[in-house]
């Protein structure tokens, strides 16, 4: 491509980026929720606990708390006796955002946890030890208890000289080795009472994780008594099956929003890949900790998006959520922004729209006055939903005031329907008040343009306002159906903008061939300098300059002397016909000498 296309193919390229966003949607936060109310049916979105968990979520964030409480009161239609989710099919995935969505309407959770906690989990595959270590330097004696099966278990620690001398002397206690019956062999996650009140001044109680080299402080309290939570489980799919790391995500995710335990951390943590963005953006939200927040800003792309995907940005969102990553956040939630539809969806899809609004647009006001009677609004929302009587009166047809206070004025009400004066023109020549608006003949406004009343009509190809209302010719209402102004709005219109589209697509093909055909070439074509030349007298003069004309193919680059040409020609078109045989060789040397002997040359 030469130097003089790249710089055309760059002019093309700059109309383009100047010229499209006349185009563009503006977005519009509110249009998401109408759209999103738009798709629920009799409290259910799709018939689906996950994509209706969502929505519920989302609105009941936004305050639409009416829509939200429809949904709720749906899920719980779908609630199993065992209090997992859908009933007759429990999946852990959806009973944990329905858990979400029941505790954001305040409805009753405790047998979602319990199933999820208790019932659900199953235990890890992962080989390590439980150790809660008492740092005192008093000696005396704690207790422990758990409960198990609905018993209650207790049992005492000996600590002298920062040791606990009845379990192997070591400076922390095993909790599977030194608890009689090893109650964590059974259970995955369990809840120690410890009670160190006889200990004098304040001890650290700490529960720590070792596998291999590998150790977590997984909890700490500076105080003589705490419950130490430990949660070696994890859940599949379904309940108790094998561990999946996306679904515990979700599960711990969930439980810790509740306030219930913070489970699975240690295998979440255990088995984390910090190249995945959800690993990432669950582990930020549930654990708090910065160094998720640090991975999962790294994989942010320029665009602001993670992946250009709509799920995992707007759970990353979420997790930047109060993090000094307020400029990352930010430039994701624009983002998002862009990736609106004209309808106010994402994807036209119920998961990724009410994703995307819960995580960057939850404190947008979605207001009384946006023209949609949304549920709810009926009785508190008279400027969208109309109320006959609301302002003490009904809507009058000829004085140009909402008189019943639903932003719809005279004949544009519906109450006007059937009214006389919406329903009847004016004549202006009977002498009567035709449309029932106290204004007789040439009185009536709607006679204001009548030729009977000193008007015209406009002449609609003169190029002169006729009837004086300020439209010229085909601008002018009057013209709507005449002749001229059709043919000019179906020359102009359809096929000017499908040549503008045509040409454009045909831009954004080449600029696309050219970079997969060569991507240094390309970006070296429009790099910041040649971007800088477009603005230059020096590249408008040569890009138009006229070059020499250069000689037509196939004719010399200058001219041949005369005696050379027949020589130069014979010497160029010889035909070669490759090397000779033996045969042909003997056959030459016979017709020489038979030319001697014949005495010719």
């Amino acid at each position: 491509m030469s130097k003089k296309r790249g710089f055309l193919v760059l002019i093309a390229l700059f109309l383009l980026l100047v010229t499209v966003p006349v185009f563009a949607e503006t977005f519009n936060a509110e249009k998401g929720y109408q759209w999103l109310n738009s798709k629920a049916a009799n409290g259910s979105w799709s018939d689906k606990v996950f994509d209706t968990a969502l929505s519920v979520i989302a609105l009941q964030e936004a305050g639409l708390t009416v829509n939200a409480e429809a949904g709720a009161n749906w899920l719980l239609t779908q609630q199993d006796p065992e209090g997992c989710f859908p009933k007759g099919n429990c999946q852990v995935r959806e009973t944990a955002f329905a858990l979400l969505a029941l505790d954001a309407t305040n409805k009753d959770t405790a047998k979602v946890i319990k199933w999820l906690v208790q019932d659900a989990q199953t235990p890890t595959p992962t080989i390590g030890k439980w150790w809660l270590q008492i740092a005192s330097t008093a000696s005396g004696s704690c207790t422990i208890s758990y409960i198990e099966s609905n018993i209650t278990f207790s049992q005492n620690i000996s600590l002298d000289n920062q040791k606990v001398t009845n379990c192997n002397n070591q400076p922390w206690l095993d909790l599977r080795a030194c608890l009689s019956n090893n109650p964590l062999a059974r259970n995955p996650s369990m809840e120690f009472d410890v009670s160190c009140n006889s200990l004098p001044g304040s001890p650290i109680l700490s529960l720590i994780f070792n596998r291999v080299d590998a150790y977590y402080i997984v909890q700490e309290e500076h105080k003589s008594t705490a419950l130490i939570d430990v949660d070696s489980g994890c859940w599949g799919n379904t309940k108790r099956s094998s561990c999946d790391y996306e679904t515990t995500l979700y599960v711990a995710y969930a439980l810790n929003k509740v306030g219930a335990i913070p489970s699975a951390i240690i295998w979440l943590r255990d088995n984390y890949q910090s190249s995945v963005v959800l690993h990432n953006s669950f582990l930020a939200l549930t654990t708090k900790r910065s160094s998720y927040v640090t991975e999962l800003v790294k994989l942010q792309q320029e665009t602001g998006s993670w992946n250009n995907n709509i799920y995992q940005t707007a759970f990353s969102i979420l997790a930047l959520d109060g993090t000094d990553k307020q400029d990352q956040r930010s430039k994701a939630i624009g983002w998002l922004k862009s990736q609106q539809k004209s309808d106010g969806s994402w994807n036209q899809n119920v998961v990724d729209t009410a994703l995307a609004l819960f995580s960057g647009f939850s404190t947008e006001t979605v207001s009384c006055g946006d023209g949609f009677c949304d549920s709810g609004e009926d009785t508190t929302c008279p400027t969208d939903c109309k109320v006959s009587g609301t302002r003490g009166t009904t809507e009058q047809c000829a004085n140009n005031d909402d008189d019943d206070g639903d932003s719809f004025i005279d004949c544009d009400d519906p109450d006007c329907s059937d009214n006389p004066s919406c329903g009847q023109q004016e004549i202006c020549d009977d002498s009567l008040d035709n449309d029932d608006d106290s204004a007789i003949d040439c009185d009536d406004n709607d006679c204001r343009f009548d030729l009977l009343c000193g008007g015209e009509t406009e002449i609609c190809n003169d190029g002169l306002d006729n009837d004086e209302d300020s439209f010229v010719d085909c601008d002018d209402d009057d013209c709507d159906l005449d002749a001229t102004c059709i043919s000019a709005e179906e020359e102009g219109g359809g096929l000017g903008w499908l040549i503008f589209l045509i040409i454009l697509l045909l831009i954004i093909t080449s600029l696309f061939v050219f970079y997969k055909k060569n991507p240094e070439k390309f970006k070296k074509t429009f790099s910041k300098e040649n971007l800088k030349k477009i603005f230059t007298k020096e590249f408008w003069k040569n890009l138009f300059k006229k070059k020499p004309k250069q000689p037509e193919r196939g004719q010399p680059l200058f001219t041949m002397p005369q005696q050379f040409r027949q020589q130069n020609y014979q010497q160029q078109y010889r035909p070669y016909y490759g090397k000779r045989s033996k045969t042909e060789e003997d056959l030459s040397e016979s017709v020489k000498e038979a030319r001697k002997l014949l005495g010719k040359k």
